[in-house]
C-alpha cells in the first residue's frame, strides 16, 4: 500500500484483528524489485540460498549469466531475443565451474509475475510471442534460441541437469527473463515470482492451513489487475486449503460478483486514512 512496505503494512492491518482479540501471522509478500528485498530480510536472517533477478527487459540478467558462464564475454542471447539477431560465436558454457563455484548453494531465478510459465522456444516461446516481427525472422530466432538451448544442456556433465536441449526449451521459466531462466535451469536451480519465493521462505502454506482466515493488502483492486500479482498468489495458495481471503485495499471498483469470481469472499476500501482505524470495523464482521 502506497508508502508502506509490506511489513509494515501488513502490520497496521494485522492490528486491527489483534485489537478483535484474534491470533495474527504476518507474512510480507512483494514483487521481485525493492520491495522483494525489503521483505526477505523482514522474514528470515541470511540463508545459503542465491536469488538472481532475471530482468530481461533492462537487459541486465541475461547477459551478467551467460558473461560469468563463457569466462567475461559479452552476451548476445538478450539483445537476439529484442531483435533477431543471430546468438553469439560462444561454443561452449562451462556450466560445470559455475556449478562448482556455487558450492551447493541452492539458486533460485527470481522473475516477473506472468513469467513463471513461459517456454524458451516453441510456438509459445520467446520467439512465437514476437508478432511484431516477420514470420522468418521469427522461424530464425526460435531456431537461434533452441540452439541455445542445446549449449546449455550439452555443456552440463551433471545427470540431474536437463535430458537435453528440447527438455530445456519446453521447460516453463525457461523463457523468463528473456532467456535468462533457461541459464538457472541448466544449472539446477528454479524459477519462481517474487511472492512465490518469499512464499517458500515463509513456508506460507503451513501458516494458511493454520488460519481461519487469509487477509491481503493492494492499492487498487480493479478489472485490470484484480490486486495484482500479490493479490492472485495468496488468493492461489489460500484456494489450495480451502481458506477464505479478504482484500484490504486503497480502492475498489469490483462488485461483490467479481470479487467471489476472482476467489475473494470480500475486498474492504480504507481510502487513504489510518490503516488499522479504518480496518477495526470491517475486522470485528470477520472474527468468529
Amino acid at each position: 500500500m502506497a508508502g508502506f512496505d509490506a511489513w509494515r503494512a501488513g502490520a497496521r492491518v494485522g492490528r486491527a484483528w489483534r485489537t478483535v482479540g484474534a491470533d495474527v501471522a504476518l507474512v510480507p509478500l512483494a514483487e521481485m524489485g525493492p520491495g522483494w528485498q525489503q521483505a526477505k530480510e523482514n522474514l528470515a536472517g541470511p540463508d545459503n540460498t542465491l536469488f538472481i533477478p532475471l530482468d530481461g527487459r533492462d537487459h541486465d540478467s541475461g547477459p551478467m549469466l551467460l558473461s560469468f558462464l563463457s569466462g567475461g564475454g559479452p552476451s548476445t542471447l538478450v539483445d537476439a531475443v529484442g531483435t533477431g539477431r543471430a546468438a553469439s560465436g560462444v561454443d561452449l558454457l562451462d556450466i560445470d565451474r559455475v556449478r562448482d563455484h556455487l558450492a551447493e548453494r541452492p539458486l533460485i531465478g527470481l522473475c516477473r509475475s506472468g513469467e513463471q510459465d513461459t517456454v524458451l522456444a516453441g510456438a509459445q516461446g520467446l520467439a512465437g510471442r514476437r508478432v511484431d516481427l516477420p514470420l522468418r525472422e521469427r522461424l530464425a530466432l526460435d531456431r537461434m534460441l533452441r540452439a541455445w538451448a542445446d549449449l546449455l544442456a550439452a555443456s552440463s556433465s551433471d545427470p540431474s541437469g536437463p535430458a537435453d536441449g528440447a527438455t530445456l526449451a519446453a521447460t516453463p521459466g525457461s523463457g523468463a527473463g528473456g532467456g535468462a531462466g533457461a541459464v538457472v535451469q541448466a544449472l539446477g536451480g528454479r524459477v519462481l515470482t517474487g511472492p512465490q519465493a518469499l512464499g517458500e521462505i515463509a513456508d506460507l502454506d503451513r501458516t494458511i492451513a493454520a488460519a481461519d482466515l487469509v487477509v491481503t493488502c493492494c492499492e487498487d483492486f480493479d478489472v485490470d489487475a484484480w490486486g495484482g500479482p500479490v493479490v492472485e498468489y495468496v488468493v492461489q495458495r489460500a484456494a489450495a486449503a480451502g481458506r477464505p481471503v479478504v482484500v484490504i485495499t486503497a480502492t475498489n471498483h469490483v462488485n461483490l460478483t467479481g470479487q467471489r469470481r476472482n476467489g475473494v469472499e470480500a475486498v474492504h476500501a480504507i481510502g487513504t486514512g489510518d490503516i488499522t482505524d479504518a480496518c477495526l470495523t470491517f475486522a470485528q464482521s470477520w472474527f468468529w
